[in-house]
């Protein structure tokens, strides 16, 4: 009895993970083919931090202990884990597309909105934030206390080995996912450089595995009450 209830846990297991994919590319519009929409202030008034020793790309946790104040520079990344910490290094993207973010010295083109489009190849990993769903970080962004950000069109190209989790889809900052396995949030920090917000990727996991791990552990109800 002990074994068929493992069985069937582990049947469980296999078919969340099969689910896993991987962040390969974010569309914010712009120009260049792009069809997204920027991730902008919601007031519309306010600009991202960008700390003066940084860029548009992850600091190095080198960078961080040299220059405290990169922690919580704002930066575009696709990275498994990230933000980029004292004692981590988040990952740079691939490559990207027009309209650049090599403007302003180095920074965001607009102040206060990020476009344009980056690639790149994280696989997505468990993350406590999003009740362990898949998670793929792609920026951080600070803006002045008390602001938010918004995103209405922001589009991602990710990988994966089960139907519906290959493809382009177009996904709603911090709002309802429009595709079967992805959303989009935040998680937020309030700093003395302003609020903080580490955006993400994350898998919602498939109905058909959350059936089928809630049989299991009906089952296991059930067989202690016999036995009991």
């Amino acid at each position: 009895m002990r074994t068929i209830l493992c069985g069937g846990l582990l049947v469980a297991s296999a078919s969340i993970s099969d689910a896993a994919f991987r962040l390969t590319f974010v569309d914010l519009g712009g120009g260049g083919g792009l069809s997204g929409s920027p991730i902008e202030i919601t007031s519309g008034v306010g600009n991202f931090y960008q700390d003066a020793a940084g860029d548009n790309y992850a600091p190095t946790a080198a960078d961080i202990m040299m220059h405290p104040s990169l922690q919580w520079d704002s930066y575009i990344a696709i990275d498994s884990i990230g933000p980029s910490t004292p004692t981590y290094t988040s990952m740079a993207p691939g490559g990207s597309q027009p309209p650049g973010f090599d403007a302003n010295n180095g920074h965001f083109d607009t102040v206060g909105s990020l476009e344009g489009g980056w690639s790149g190849d994280a696989q997505a990993v468990g993350n406590p934030l999003f009740g362990g769903s898949l998670t793929a970080f792609f920026a951080q962004l600070t803006v002045p206390v008390g602001e938010t950000v918004s995103g209405a069109s922001v589009v991602v190209t990710t990988t994966g080995n089960l139907p519906g989790n290959s493809g382009t889809r177009t996904l709603t900052l911090d709002g309802a996912p429009n595709g079967r396995l992805c959303g989009i949030s935040y998680k937020g920090d309030t700093t003395i450089y302003g609020d903080s917000y580490y955006c993400y990727i994350y898998e919602i996991p498939a109905p058909g595995a959350a059936g089928v791990l809630g049989i299991g552990m009906l089952g296991m109800m059930r067989r202690r009450r016999v036995n009991s």
